[in-house]
């Protein structure tokens, strides 16, 4: 990183008042990156990413549903902001899980290549937050607008679809910084994918595909919060990639 960014990063972090241990403000100074290619029965180790060993998804796969849900993992998430009413909200209290009922947002995006035509659909879901005084008394609850998960850049080819899925949705309650994150996506008919996003280092987020002919989802990314400060730009996000081919 070169000296001008950390010295926007450094004054950032003084103007919003977060406090960050030596370590967590020298992995404030480096972009996170993940890269998992899939190479069927082989494991390779190159240039410090890791390949994964995985089964790839059969070539007659025409069908998907790709899942993307962020999620608070503690019941009790405490307020950054002192001077809010709303010292504590909850959490959804719970780990890595692709059907967990509880999550801040979920976007399924449906990807075909049909008889009747391709298409790609999406369903989108907000969780409801609870907010509670500093003595954790419950005071109101909320839900943010779904309008902030969209789909962008669709182009439906004849043997190749791609999209860019996009993300901006923040705390109902008060006035805070979105959580942030994109997923451009580029799926074949003959069952290859290839996925490649970023996202905000908070809160947690996790990833997942399920094919047609699979009855549960694959993981594609699961990264843990660092803390609900580094929502706050210029704090670095994690960018990460996935593909079968």
């Amino acid at each position: 990183m070169d000296k001008d960014r950390i010295k926007e990063l450094d004054e950032s972090i003084k103007k919003n008042n977060i406090i960050l241990t030596a370590e967590e403000k020298e992995d404030s100074y480096y972009d996170e990156i993940n890269i998992v290619k899939e190479i069927s029965n082989i494991n390779i180790q190159t240039q410090g990413y890791k390949f994964l060993s995985l089964e790839t998804a059969a070539a007659s796969t025409k069908q998907w549903t790709l899942r993307y849900t962020t999620f608070l993992a503690d019941y009790w998430v405490e307020n950054p902001n002192l001077f809010s009413k709303y010292r504590w909200f909850t959490g959804d209290d719970r780990g890595y899980n692709a059907t967990a009922s509880s999550y801040r947002t979920r976007a399924d995006v449906n990807i075909c290549f049909c008889s009747a035509g391709n298409s790609v659909g999406l369903n989108r879901s907000v969780g409801t937050t609870h907010g509670y005084d500093k003595n954790k008394k419950f005071l109101k609850s909320g839900t943010a607008s779904s309008s902030g998960i969209d789909i962008e850049n669709l182009n439906l080819g004849k043997s190749k679809i791609t999209f860019k899925l996009t993300h901006a949705v923040g705390n109902p309650l008060v006035t805070s910084l979105d959580i942030d994150y994109y997923v451009n996506a580029e799926f074949y008919s003959n069952g290859n994918y290839k996925l490649s996003g970023e996202h905000d280092q908070a809160p947690h987020h996790e990833v997942y595909l399920k094919g047609s002919n699979s009855s549960s989802y694959q993981k594609m990314h699961q990264a843990a919060t660092k803390g609900l400060e580094w929502l706050a730009p210029p704090m670095p996000n994690k960018s990460w990639a996935k593909s079968n081919f």
